[in-house]
């Protein structure tokens, strides 16, 4: 009977256990701080403590400890236990914009887990254990910019993956791992569709693997090359465009110096007629009072005026 007796108790008190761990509430213990991330400048990171561990679904974050949460913009794992995104997080972090969760054993995402983060520009789980990229994983964070999921346990990569993210998408690392090629480091000015077309598919020793994403790639690079004679087209313009302005340049420098030349001759001009008028002035000065006939005063001034202006000049005085 007492045998009995214990047996439930221990039954009960691990069925509490288990729905406790089910709901557990825990406090995040980080340093708070800058940190340099690939593609983005140092951002304001929670990096998360060996004490922190997360080891079920339904974890709930209730508050941190190492000081606030305002301003924080990441969400930092580094070799740290961390299975699966915790609730609430969004709560906590109310200005979060970024994970980045390397070697935490980390085995799935759900657009469920992205949901409360709108603004979402980085994700990052590089070294964990996920196996599969599930249908609109992204819908909620049309805002996204940084993907990475190298060297996880990738099999399954559904083909709206990245369906809502194309536009804004700038960097996206993959592995061999995920789809049996290595796609690189592409970047992109704005749209994943460029970065798709760098991936190196016809090297892929096993494409079957990933038959969605390189049906995907195949319809971009088909729309993408399409556009090549726009291209050439604009990259034509773009050259006669150049030697237009070179012409113009040559021309612009040739005018320059005529009007450079064209100043100096004015210069030249002004300082000729102002000792004109100092030496009319003077003769003007001399002939006044002695009652010279026109025809003298005329005479006096040749060595200094000539032409028509001359006769003008003389008769005014």
């Amino acid at each position: 009977m007492t045998k009995k007796i214990f047996t439930i108790l221990f039954l009960i008190i691990s069925i509490a256990s288990f729905i406790h761990a089910d709901d557990e509430e825990i406090s995040i213990d980080c340093t708070i701080g800058k940190v340099n991330y690939i593609f983005f400048n140092q951002l304001m990171s929670c990096t998360v403590s060996s004490k922190t561990n997360i080891m079920r679904r339904e974890t709930k974050v209730t508050s941190i400890c190492g000081g606030s949460t305002a301003g924080i913009k990441v969400f930092y794992a580094l070799s740290k236990v961390i299975r699966y995104i915790p609730k609430n997080l969004k709560v906590v972090f109310k200005d979060l914009t970024g994970f980045r969760l390397e070697n935490t054993q980390l085995k799935m995402v759900t657009k469920e887990d992205l949901e409360p983060f709108p603004d979402l520009l980085m994700f990052a789980s590089v070294s964990n254990h996920i196996e599969f990229l599930d249908e609109d994983l992204f819908i909620y964070n049309t805002k996204l910019q940084y993907v990475s999921f190298r060297a996880n346990k990738i099999s399954f990569i559904h083909p709206t993956v990245f369906a809502n993210v194309k536009l804004t998408l700038k960097q996206l690392y993959m592995d061999a791992q995920a789809i049996n090629c290595g796609i690189g480091n592409p970047t992109t000015p704005a749209a994943i569709e460029n970065a798709l077309i760098k991936f190196e598919f016809s090297q892929c020793a096993d494409i079957l693997n990933a038959p969605a994403l390189y049906s995907l790639w195949l319809e971009l690079k088909g729309q993408v090359s399409g556009g090549s004679e726009e291209l050439e087209t604009c990259q034509a313009d773009l050259a006669a465009a150049s030697t237009d302005l070179d012409a113009a340049k040559t021309e612009l420098d040739t005018a320059k110096t005529e009007l450079d030349t064209a100043t100096t001759e004015l210069a030249t001009a002004k300082q000729e007629a102002a000792e004109c008028s100092s030496e009319l002035e003077a003769a003007k000065t001399a002939c006044e009072g002695t009652g010279a006939t026109l025809e003298e005063i005329t005479g006096k001034l040749a060595g200094c005026c000539a032409g028509d202006a001359t006769a003008k000049n003389c008769i005014a005085l």
